[in-house]
């Protein structure tokens, strides 16, 4: 299996065997995030009004503080190195969402 692809199940498994973390995330991160599906697809049928790009800003403004919460949970001190290639670079995924976004508007 892929490297990449096994990190995400780990970070899978840290999530479904950490329920403090789990409840963590949710309710003080997740909450501040818009529907990035439904964003998405609007994106995908040119139908996003300024309002939405500015709900994808701020998403990527939470990244930050959502990947800080996964590497410093007690689950990621147990698996040091977890998070790293997937989250430790907030510019790098900010980038990938941004091109998506210019790619879908092109």
């Amino acid at each position: 299996m892929c490297g990449v692809a096994e990190e995400r199940l780990d970070v899978v498994d840290m999530l479904v065997t950490d329920s403090e973390l789990r409840q963590s995330l949710r309710s003080n991160h997740l909450r501040r995030l818009p529907d990035l599906q439904r964003l998405s697809s609007r994106l995908q049928r040119r139908n996003a009004s300024l309002q939405d790009c500015y709900r994808v800003y701020q998403a990527v403004g939470v990244l930050p503080e959502l990947i800080e919460a996964l590497e410093t949970s007690a689950a990621a001190q147990q698996r040091p190195g977890l998070c790293a290639e997937l989250f430790s670079n907030p510019i790098k995924v900010r980038n990938k969402i941004f091109t998506t976004i210019s790619f879908h508007f092109m």
